[in-house]
């Protein structure tokens, strides 16, 4: 069994895009450019790994971020069919928490090693937006992304003191009604303290598209993040 832990200091790309259905007009917003919502946070994230078999077990990943900032824009705002004047001051917000879980096929059977194929499913609160403070409205878009994702994990020994890890995933799907993709990197450096405790620099990415419609609009999500972070591994 495997448990990794970090604290990721994470640089972030947000966007909106609205659009009417069968135009080619579409109006993007930055959460970062445009509505002052902060471009880097620190937060959690933890993954581990349970052999049920020698081949077979558990994947489970997680994160959680919040951000939130006063600020000002000195240009109209367009918002899903609304408009918010120069001038106005506001509160951006943007608050994830994911959490996915799954079988892993592994094709090692090294007790010091990893490496397999893992079918996870993914479930992530999704709530973003701001509230003006003149009037206190709130231009909220929240909604719940499920996706299944596809991936490859692995940990190697390179020393008796050094190894190196990571995965990579990707999932891609489309409705009626809901669109989307993940993609999602990391790469870690664990380094032996004891016999069932590593200390490790990593490296961690994670990507998302989202298309939803929302009442006669299109909107569309994308974001991601990307940035280095100090873990732990724990081996029992």
């Amino acid at each position: 069994m495997f448990i990794h832990g970090a604290y990721v200091f994470a640089n972030f790309d947000t966007k909106v895009t609205f659009s009417p259905p069968e135009s080619i007009v579409k109006v993007e917003i930055g959460l970062e450019e445009n509505l002052g919502s902060p471009n880097n946070t620190y937060f959690f994230s933890g993954s581990g790994i349970y052999r049920i078999t020698p081949t077979s077990g558990l994947y489970v990943n997680y994160y959680g971020m919040n951000r939130s900032k006063n600020s000002y824009t000195d240009k109209d705002i367009y918002w899903a069919g609304d408009t918010i004047p120069a001038g106005t001051n506001f509160q951006t917000y943007f608050k994830t928490n994911v959490f996915s879980a799954g079988y892993i096929l592994s094709i090692l059977k090294d007790p010091d090693s990893c490496l397999g194929a893992y079918l996870n499913f993914y479930v992530m609160p999704l709530s973003l937006g701001f509230r003006t403070e003149s009037d206190h409205n709130d231009y909220h878009l929240g909604v719940v992304l499920p996706l299944p994702n596809i991936g490859l994990v692995a940990m190697f020994k390179l020393t008796q003191w050094l190894s190196v890890g990571g995965n990579v995933g990707f999932f891609s799907l489309y409705t009626e009604s809901f669109g989307g993709y993940i993609h999602d990197l990391s790469i870690t450096f664990p380094v032996r303290v004891t016999k069932w405790l590593k200390l490790s620099l990593n490296y961690q990415k994670f990507v998302i598209h989202s298309v939803f419609p929302k009442q006669k609009i299109n909107t569309y999500v994308d974001y991601d993040f990307n940035g280095p972070s100090v873990g732990f591994t724990l081996k029992f």
